[in-house]
């Protein structure tokens, strides 16, 4: 019997589904994590681009609807946690009634739903986690750090974006910093390239232009996706 073992089980079916596993010992249980993100990082031409899509959606979200909610609440000087803006967003994205009037023509609002609920950081506590999740903090206008992703006919993406209120001349260095290891990753992503050797690409920015800033740098540089130009083997999309 092959599991995931990082996956999170809930539910009774789960529950009970587990039981039963540990009950029989004659029973060889395996983690096949690797094999199955082996077999689902191969993405044919159809599930590019609904991970476009997925991309896009995210990406109108964050711009039209998430920055701007976070821009009003510091205008207003309104008092409103994280999880309260997490929750709105999520709502929007769950909802197809209210995500239509945002999509553009040829997405379908019923195929849209939300990854995981939008992380919103703020007030000098952060996770940089995908496992991260919003606190009941009261949103801090200082460095707010803000992660959504966005799910397109089951195909899933993922954005993240920080945004500085009066930045200091560290965090603006930092940034200087951070744009220029984000161009050289960029550059990195050509066919045929391992995605370690990006990170490398990347981290060797900072060793070169701040070494002192590689202690703080994430452990990756996001999720990779092999394409495949073949066929969908007669697969059905529709």
């Amino acid at each position: 019997m092959g599991l995931i073992s990082k996956d999170q089980k809930s539910g009774s079916f789960a529950e009970s589904f587990l039981s039963i596993l540990q009950q029989d010992s004659n029973l060889q249980v395996e983690d096949v994590s690797s094999g199955v993100a082996e077999v689902l990082s191969i993405k044919f031409q159809k599930e590019q681009e609904l991970t476009k899509n997925a991309a896009q959606v995210s990406s109108i979200v964050l711009k039209n609807h998430l920055i701007p909610l976070i821009e009003d609440i510091i205008q207003e000087e309104k008092q409103v946690t994280h999880s309260k803006i997490s929750l709105e967003c999520e709502e929007l994205l769950s909802s197809p009634e209210k995500i239509k009037e945002l999509l553009p023509k040829g997405l379908h609002a019923d195929e849209v739903d939300c990854c995981y609920a939008p992380i919103i950081m703020s007030g000098g506590k952060y996770d940089l986690r995908p496992s991260a999740s919003s606190n009941s903090d009261k949103l801090k206008y200082d460095t707010i750090v803000v992660s959504l992703g966005a799910r397109y006919h089951s195909y899933c993406s993922n954005i993240s974006r920080t945004l500085f209120i009066n930045a200091s001349s560290e965090q603006e260095k930092a940034y200087r910093l951070l744009t220029k290891v984000h161009h050289v990753a960029i550059q990195a992503c050509v066919p045929g390239a391992k995605v370690s050797d990006i990170y490398k690409a990347a981290l060797a920015v900072i060793q070169s232009k701040d070494p002192e800033k590689e202690s703080n740098f994430v452990k990756n540089c996001g999720f990779g996706v092999r394409h495949c130009c073949c066929p969908s083997h007669g697969l059905d999309w529709s």
